[in-house]
């Protein structure tokens, strides 16, 4: 399936874009070093970091420029989180692998670099940042027998309650902050602030930690290596943890992982290769796909960006034939399911009647969410649509901003009359819909007679005993007596003022002589030798 966009980076300056379609194309870095973290705001600055390095993207990951001189770097000091928390405020922390062998938390302001935690000592490597606001940034610090939390709230302190060998973080909000870590026995450990404390969340086992990140509260991806053949294995939080999934392939060892949606991830690993999460589940993207054996390190999506597709159901485009009626249908598609309904637009003929949240006067509506994710709605006016060429024009856009609009037009025909449909003209119903459709208008009795007996009784209000009620008549027994019983009491007030003489109904039956299924009707008619057929009459 289609997917968001991924930027990629890995060993010796490599950057590579995958399309949403799955694609990968080679982006040049202008840097050898080693990338080590990439990450951003969608339709922002995008960063990536490496051995004393950093490059930022304007483009969405399509040309680089190097920065790295805005930093006074510490020799073989690399990058290893990044989080954009937005244009103007970007937290970096980095390891210095060399003597004193310790790290930092790089600041931007929106305009200057600045260090906002500083090597305090030797042996503390900052591993992981995430800042919310700016009194509410924490960091993760690898120190030899003694891990570390620290939080900033106008001043650094330490928190108790991580995970040894603390990692790298995901915030889903303040009070849903992700840390997974080795654990004291090198098994991977996902521990979670909840706003108060810090708390063990899920202990997978016995494999390495490399990474956690996630879409929203109860969709979060913990990637980690089996420690036998150093295969990928992934979990999911989706209200509870649970294996997801573990590769039969060894030598797949994740470096982080980044998720869209409950149907859109990905990780990068060593050695070219990156785990696709799609709604078939994890498959490999190999060398061979990617084009790079270079290991993989970091990986980030600006997410989907192409938006939401929309279908027009009914009418379709150019119909001639729409009832004045409706219903207007259609239907509202993403990849990865994430329509904002709030951008939601519907106008019709220029006038806008449903402005993301209420329908305008004049118009009902149903919306169904089917399980793939897709949007239908259906529309009903409260008036009948105008006789003419009518355009409906619907816009929507995914969770990521990215806007679709589509407009259609469509011819609402007359609405049909139906056999038996009288119309009022004077004093008396004189004209009346014979048989092909079409409308007969005279005052013969005859014509009169057709009018009471194919028109429904109780149909006009102003005139409720008017027809006649032989729809309702079933073949069953006795359908004969009951049809007759209807054709006379239709009739009788034609009879009453002598328009017409007599009535006789009689029957007629199926082939094999079984059935009643329709009764014929004759009249008398003043000054007529003879006697008129009405026709047959067939019965439901």
């Amino acid at each position: 399936m289609a997917s968001g966009v991924y930027i990629v980076v890995g060993d010796n300056g490599v950057i590579l874009k995958r399309s949403e379609s799955g694609v990968y194309s080679a982006k040049a870095s202008g840097v050898a070093a080693n990338l080590t973290f990439v990450s951003g705001i969608t339709g922002g600055p995008i960063y990536a970091g490496g051995v004393e390095t950093l490059l930022r993207s304007d483009d969405n990951g399509e040309s680089w420029i190097d920065i790295s001189s805005a930093i006074t770097w510490n020799s073989g000091e690399y990058v290893s989180q990044i989080h954009v928390r937005n244009a103007t405020r970007v937290y970096i922390a980095t390891v210095d692998p060399g003597a004193p062998n310790d790290g930092r938390l790089i600041y931007y302001n929106g305009s200057t670099w600045s260090d906002l935690y500083s090597r305090a000592s030797a042996g503390q490597e900052i591993l992981g940042c995430w800042g919310f606001t700016d009194v509410d940034i924490w960091i993760s610090q690898a120190i030899s027998g003694n891990d570390q939390i620290r939080r900033y709230t106008g001043s650094w302190g330490d928190v108790a309650g991580g995970p040894a060998g603390a990692g790298r973080f995901f915030g889903a909000s303040a009070s849903e902050l992700y840390l997974c870590g080795s654990g004291a026995s090198n098994a991977n450990e996902v521990h979670k602030w909840t706003g108060v404390a810090w708390a063990s969340d899920y202990t997978p086992g016995q494999n390495t930690a490399r990474a956690i990140h996630g879409s929203a509260s109860d969709n979060v991806v913990n990637v980690d290596t089996v420690i036998t053949g150093s295969k990928f294995r992934a979990h999911r939080y989706d209200g509870t943890w649970s294996a997801e999934y573990t590769s039969a392939t060894s030598n797949t060892t994740p470096s982080w992982v980044h998720v869209n949606g409950p149907q859109d991830a990905a990780a990068a690993c060593e050695a070219g290769q990156v785990y696709k999460h799609g709604a078939g589940g994890w498959s490999l993207e190999g060398a061979a796909t990617t084009g790079t054996s270079e290991n993989l390190n970091g990986i980030w999506s600006p997410g989907d960006q192409s938006g939401p597709i929309i279908i027009n159901d009914s009418p379709t485009a150019g119909s001639r034939d729409t009832p004045p009626e409706g219903p207007l249908s259609f239907t509202i598609h993403d990849e990865l399911n994430d329509v904002d309904a709030a951008t939601v637009r519907i106008s019709i003929n220029g006038t806008q009647i449903y402005d993301g949240s209420v329908f305008a006067v004049g118009w009902k509506q149903s919306t169904l969410q089917t399980a793939s994710g897709d949007v239908v709605v259906v529309l009903r006016p409260t008036v009948p649509l105008s006789q003419r060429v009518n355009h409906l024009e619907v816009i929507a856009a995914d969770e990521f901003g990215n806007p679709r609009t589509i407009r259609w037009g469509f011819l609402v025909r007359a609405p049909l009359p139906l056999v038996g449909d009288t119309f009022l003209v004077g004093d008396d119903k004189d004209l009346v819909v014979n048989r092909h459709g079409e409308l007969e208008r005279d005052a013969l009795p005859r014509s009169r007679c057709l009018a009471r007996i194919l028109t429904r009784r109780g149909k006009w209000a102003l005139a409720p005993n008017f027809g006649s009620r032989l729809h309702e008549i079933q073949i069953t027994k006795g359908a004969y007596r009951r049809a007759r019983d209807a054709i006379e009491e239709a009739l009788k007030p034609l009879l009453d003022e002598g328009a017409i003489k007599a009535v006789r109904v009689e029957p007629i039956t199926d082939v094999d002589g079984s059935h009643i299924v329709a009764v014929e009707a004759f009249v008398s008619v003043p000054g007529d030798l003879g006697v008129q057929s009405l026709g047959e009459f067939a019965l439901s």
